[in-house]
């Protein structure tokens, strides 16, 4: 998983494969009580979150993004960015 995204650092990646939490800049790590399941979620630190997983149903990989921003136009401009 990369580091930052844009210009934004990653601050937190879990895992829910392995069931494990990272935080990246303390480097501490911590199990994760859910069931497991093949996700990939970053949090940056804007307050954003990306995950990513395989569709269950065809041969691609499906993108989520959470942002929070003032507004719906600042929210859009900002998942735009994060996409690219």
């Amino acid at each position: 998983m990369p580091l930052e995204f844009g210009t934004v650092c990653v601050t937190k990646r879990e895992d829910y494969q392995s069931r494990e939490r990272i935080y990246k800049v303390e480097e501490t790590y911590e199990t994760i009580d859910l069931p497991k399941s093949n996700v990939l979620k970053c949090y940056l630190k804007d307050g954003s979150w990306i995950a990513v997983r395989p569709s269950e149903t065809e041969a691609k990989i499906k993108f989520y993004f959470a942002v929070i921003d003032s507004g719906m136009t600042e929210s859009k401009r900002r998942i735009k960015k994060l996409q690219q």
